[in-house]
Protein backbone atom coordinates (compact mmCIF):
# COMPACT_ATOMS: atom_id res chain seq x y z
CA UNK A 1 0.00 0.00 0.00
CA UNK A 2 1.37 3.42 -0.93
CA UNK A 3 1.96 5.56 2.11
CA UNK A 4 0.12 8.94 0.99
CA UNK A 5 1.79 10.91 3.70
CA UNK A 6 5.04 10.03 2.13
CA UNK A 7 4.36 10.55 -1.28
CA UNK A 8 2.12 13.98 -0.68
CA UNK A 9 5.50 14.89 0.65
CA UNK A 10 7.64 13.72 -1.67
CA UNK A 11 6.14 15.82 -4.24
CA UNK A 12 5.65 18.72 -2.71
CA UNK A 13 1.96 18.54 -1.69
CA UNK A 14 1.78 18.02 1.72
CA UNK A 15 1.26 21.30 3.67
CA UNK A 16 -1.71 22.01 0.85
CA UNK A 17 -3.38 19.84 -1.30
CA UNK A 18 -6.41 20.53 -3.78
CA UNK A 19 -7.15 17.05 -6.01
CA UNK A 20 -10.09 16.54 -7.96
CA UNK A 21 -11.00 12.99 -9.47
CA UNK A 22 -13.72 13.05 -11.99
CA UNK A 23 -15.37 10.07 -14.04
CA UNK A 24 -16.40 10.18 -17.49
CA UNK A 25 -14.43 13.41 -19.06
CA UNK A 26 -11.08 13.66 -20.43
CA UNK A 27 -8.25 15.80 -19.08
CA UNK A 28 -9.08 18.40 -21.31
CA UNK A 29 -12.98 18.90 -20.26
CA UNK A 30 -12.06 19.23 -16.89
CA UNK A 31 -9.21 21.70 -17.23
CA UNK A 32 -11.85 23.95 -18.98
CA UNK A 33 -14.43 23.54 -15.80
CA UNK A 34 -11.27 25.02 -13.85
CA UNK A 35 -11.16 27.78 -16.63
CA UNK A 36 -7.87 26.39 -17.67
CA UNK A 37 -6.43 28.84 -20.76
CA UNK A 38 -5.92 26.59 -23.39
CA UNK A 39 -2.65 28.18 -25.12
CA UNK A 40 -1.15 27.61 -21.52
CA UNK A 41 -1.07 23.63 -22.13
CA UNK A 42 2.50 21.69 -21.66
CA UNK A 43 3.47 18.75 -20.21
CA UNK A 44 5.62 18.15 -17.53
CA UNK A 45 6.40 15.94 -14.26
CA UNK A 46 5.53 16.82 -10.73
CA UNK A 47 9.09 17.60 -9.71
CA UNK A 48 9.66 19.70 -12.87
CA UNK A 49 6.76 21.77 -12.05
CA UNK A 50 8.39 22.02 -8.66
CA UNK A 51 11.72 23.40 -9.85
CA UNK A 52 10.23 25.84 -12.07
CA UNK A 53 7.33 27.20 -9.92
CA UNK A 54 9.39 30.23 -9.01
CA UNK A 55 9.48 31.29 -12.69
CA UNK A 56 5.45 30.91 -12.52
CA UNK A 57 3.00 33.92 -10.92
CA UNK A 58 1.85 33.18 -7.48
CA UNK A 59 -1.91 34.29 -8.59
CA UNK A 60 -1.76 32.24 -11.70
CA UNK A 61 -3.42 28.25 -9.94
CA UNK A 62 -1.23 25.36 -11.97
CA UNK A 63 -3.39 22.81 -12.59
CA UNK A 64 -1.74 19.36 -13.39
CA UNK A 65 -3.94 16.63 -14.80
CA UNK A 66 -4.19 13.17 -16.41
CA UNK A 67 -5.94 10.04 -17.03
CA UNK A 68 -6.08 7.87 -13.82
CA UNK A 69 -7.66 4.29 -14.18
CA UNK A 70 -10.28 3.53 -16.97
CA UNK A 71 -12.75 6.31 -16.96
CA UNK A 72 -11.10 8.97 -14.44
CA UNK A 73 -9.14 12.11 -14.62
CA UNK A 74 -6.55 13.27 -11.60
CA UNK A 75 -6.51 17.29 -11.83
CA UNK A 76 -4.16 18.25 -8.55
CA UNK A 77 -3.34 22.36 -8.39
CA UNK A 78 -0.05 23.28 -6.68
CA UNK A 79 -1.22 27.32 -5.53
CA UNK A 80 -4.89 26.88 -5.77
CA UNK A 81 -8.31 25.09 -4.77
CA UNK A 82 -10.59 25.43 -7.24
CA UNK A 83 -11.75 21.97 -7.53
CA UNK A 84 -13.24 22.69 -3.80
CA UNK A 85 -15.45 25.48 -5.25
CA UNK A 86 -18.95 23.79 -4.74
CA UNK A 87 -20.60 24.78 -8.02
CA UNK A 88 -17.12 23.53 -10.22
CA UNK A 89 -17.97 19.91 -8.63
CA UNK A 90 -21.85 20.21 -9.33
CA UNK A 91 -20.98 20.96 -13.03
CA UNK A 92 -18.25 18.64 -13.23
CA UNK A 93 -20.85 15.88 -12.37
CA UNK A 94 -23.43 16.66 -14.27
CA UNK A 95 -24.71 14.80 -16.98
CA UNK A 96 -24.32 11.58 -15.10
CA UNK A 97 -20.69 12.31 -14.28
CA UNK A 98 -18.85 11.87 -10.72
CA UNK A 99 -16.84 14.37 -8.89
CA UNK A 100 -14.82 13.80 -5.91
CA UNK A 101 -12.64 15.80 -4.04
CA UNK A 102 -10.15 16.20 -0.87
CA UNK A 103 -8.38 19.12 0.10
CA UNK A 104 -6.74 20.92 3.22
CA UNK A 105 -4.65 24.29 3.89
CA UNK A 106 -1.87 24.74 5.68
CA UNK A 107 -4.00 25.11 8.94
CA UNK A 108 -4.99 21.53 8.44
CA UNK A 109 -8.62 22.90 7.62
CA UNK A 110 -9.99 20.62 4.95
CA UNK A 111 -12.81 18.55 3.30
CA UNK A 112 -13.87 15.97 1.34
CA UNK A 113 -16.65 16.45 -1.35
CA UNK A 114 -18.80 13.90 -3.55
CA UNK A 115 -21.09 15.35 -6.26
CA UNK A 116 -23.34 12.59 -8.75
CA UNK A 117 -25.56 14.12 -11.70
CA UNK A 118 -25.09 17.59 -10.28
CA UNK A 119 -25.65 17.23 -6.65
CA UNK A 120 -23.37 17.42 -3.47
CA UNK A 121 -24.04 13.89 -1.95
CA UNK A 122 -21.66 14.24 1.11
CA UNK A 123 -19.41 17.29 1.96
CA UNK A 124 -17.54 16.04 4.60
CA UNK A 125 -14.80 18.10 6.86
CA UNK A 126 -11.41 16.26 7.13
CA UNK A 127 -11.13 17.23 11.08
CA UNK A 128 -14.31 16.05 11.58
CA UNK A 129 -16.25 13.93 9.76
CA UNK A 130 -18.87 12.71 11.74
CA UNK A 131 -20.28 15.83 12.98
CA UNK A 132 -19.69 18.45 9.88
CA UNK A 133 -21.60 17.12 6.90
CA UNK A 134 -23.97 18.43 4.57
CA UNK A 135 -25.03 17.33 1.17
CA UNK A 136 -28.08 15.64 -0.59
CA UNK A 137 -27.09 12.08 1.56
CA UNK A 138 -23.99 13.24 3.98
CA UNK A 139 -23.72 10.00 5.39
CA UNK A 140 -23.38 8.16 1.34
CA UNK A 141 -19.78 7.79 2.25
CA UNK A 142 -19.91 5.97 5.50
CA UNK A 143 -19.81 2.44 4.75
CA UNK A 144 -17.10 3.24 2.22
CA UNK A 145 -15.34 5.69 5.41
CA UNK A 146 -16.02 2.71 7.37
CA UNK A 147 -14.02 0.44 5.49
CA UNK A 148 -10.83 2.89 4.98
CA UNK A 149 -7.62 2.31 5.65
CA UNK A 150 -7.14 3.84 9.21
CA UNK A 151 -3.54 3.30 10.10
CA UNK A 152 -4.28 4.49 13.99
CA UNK A 153 -5.95 6.80 16.01
CA UNK A 154 -8.69 9.29 14.25
CA UNK A 155 -5.98 12.73 13.56
CA UNK A 156 -5.61 14.79 10.58
CA UNK A 157 -3.15 12.42 9.10
CA UNK A 158 -4.84 9.02 9.10
CA UNK A 159 -7.94 11.31 8.16
CA UNK A 160 -6.06 12.09 4.93
CA UNK A 161 -4.96 8.55 4.60
CA UNK A 162 -8.36 7.17 4.77
CA UNK A 163 -10.08 10.30 1.88
CA UNK A 164 -7.11 8.98 -0.50
CA UNK A 165 -8.59 5.23 0.25
CA UNK A 166 -11.44 5.88 -0.41
CA UNK A 167 -10.55 8.10 -3.51
CA UNK A 168 -9.52 4.26 -4.11
CA UNK A 169 -12.33 2.86 -3.83
CA UNK A 170 -15.05 5.28 -5.58
CA UNK A 171 -12.12 5.11 -8.54
CA UNK A 172 -10.55 1.63 -8.20
CA UNK A 173 -7.37 3.17 -9.04
CA UNK A 174 -4.67 4.28 -5.80
CA UNK A 175 -3.05 7.66 -6.80
CA UNK A 176 0.33 6.27 -6.21
CA UNK A 177 3.90 7.74 -6.90
CA UNK A 178 3.80 6.98 -10.52
CA UNK A 179 0.91 9.67 -11.42
CA UNK A 180 3.43 12.39 -10.45
CA UNK A 181 6.26 10.98 -11.83
CA UNK A 182 4.67 10.29 -15.81
CA UNK A 183 4.50 13.26 -17.46
CA UNK A 184 0.39 15.04 -16.92
CA UNK A 185 -0.43 18.07 -18.91
CA UNK A 186 0.17 21.07 -17.36
CA UNK A 187 -2.57 24.04 -17.64
CA UNK A 188 -2.76 27.74 -15.71
CA UNK A 189 -6.03 29.38 -14.94
CA UNK A 190 -6.80 32.56 -14.89
CA UNK A 191 -4.87 34.95 -12.77
CA UNK A 192 -6.56 35.55 -9.08
CA UNK A 193 -6.20 38.03 -6.56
Amino acid sequence: MVDVLDMLEDVGLFEQFCGTWVRGAAPDVVAAAFEAEAASKSTRTMAELNNDLWQLSPYRPVLLAGSIGADWTFIVERQSCLGADLARLVRLSDEGRLAFNVNWTVNLAGDLIFARDGVIVSHLSLTNPYLDRSGSAPDELDPLLRRAVYAGPPNFNNRVAAAFDLAARLTGTTLGPEWFETRQTQYLAPERR
